[in-house]
């Protein structure tokens, strides 16, 4: 059997969801892209789009695992599409709970983004030097090591720990982390997102009015404290005016903060697209190109 290469980190379902709704893209869905590097403007089917080689990929014993968390993570999310269209077929105001379906690829896709990778692999480096420098506990452990990386000759070796923070004090080498060990961070992150940090939320359903409608993005799970910002931190969502927004499709979001919206609470879509398009690292996707040329025209967060 051909091993599943290919993987989304957006998966395909979710982004045919905000796909035209033209006639002629019925049978192939289409999305109005825009590239967040170029800013070039494209329509593009959602198998052309937030995918790469091996992103999911384990090292094993017997050579490159493409298809173990490639494979669950399918099984999700057409567990996920299911509760989805029942909950979304719904009539608005009468769609109850969030089905733990959904609960479960929501928290999946705040961490299998291009973002955490870029946060756990950034960090990382930081948190073995401040072990060096004596800032953080250093870990108990004597089976722990440590890849190192030679700033010089980018020679690489996986040293105990204590032997790698003795290099890295000697200002040649730096941590970093290993395929295997983003792919555990990311699944330790899924767990920690739905046990600890998102139940403590309330979760709003937003519909958007008819002519109005929902972008999406490379992150769509985004949140942020007003005035304060702190997107990128994880700390975050435990502040308690942090306001995180998830759109499930063009037509449906969610919000989520830390006590139930005050009543006649007024929440624009223009507001959450703003926020979706802000916090995009490499694409906003769009029914619309037309919303995308608007929001293109604001200043985004700080």
């Amino acid at each position: 059997m051909a091993r599943k290469k290919r993987h989304h980190y957006i998966p395909q379902f979710y982004l045919r969801g905000f796909a035209s709704q033209e006639p002629t893209d019925r049978r192939k869905p289409r999305l109005w892209v825009r590239d967040a590097h170029s800013g070039l403007v494209a329509q593009r089917t959602p198998e052309q789009i937030a995918v790469e080689i091996g992103y999911y990929a384990i090292e094993t014993d017997q050579g490159i695992d493409f298809d173990t968390l490639e494979n669950e993570l399918a099984k999700m999310e057409d567990q996920a599409a299911c509760a989805l269209r029942e909950m979304l077929g719904r009539p608005v105001g009468n769609r109850g709970s969030i089905p733990i379906e959904v609960e479960i690829f929501v928290a999946w896709l705040g961490c299998r983004i291009p973002w955490l990778r870029r946060i756990v692999v950034e960090s990382w480096p930081k948190h073995v030097e401040d072990m060096a420098w004596g800032k953080v506990d250093v870990a108990d452990d004597p089976d722990f090591t440590v890849l190192i990386k030679d700033l010089t000759s980018s020679e690489a070796q996986r040293l105990p720990l204590n032997a790698a923070l003795d290099a890295i004090r000697s200002g040649r080498w730096v941590a970093q982390l290993e395929q295997n060990q983003i792919i555990d961070m990311m699944r330790f992150q899924h767990w920690y997102f739905g046990r600890h940090r998102f139940p403590n939320l309330f979760w709003t359903i937003l519909t958007a009015p008819t002519g109005d409608h929902f972008i999406t993005s490379d992150r769509p799970v985004v949140w942020y404290v007003p005035e304060r910002g702190w997107a990128d931190s994880l700390a975050a969502l435990k502040h308690p005016d942090v306001e995180l927004t998830v759109p499930l499709d063009a037509r449906t979001a969610l919000l989520a903060t830390a006590a139930p919206p005050p009543e006649g609470t007024k929440i624009k879509v223009s507001d959450i697209n703003y926020r979706t398009w802000c916090f995009a690292e490499r694409f906003v996707a769009s029914r619309e190109r037309s919303v995308l040329e608007e929001i293109a025209q604001l200043r985004c967060l700080s």
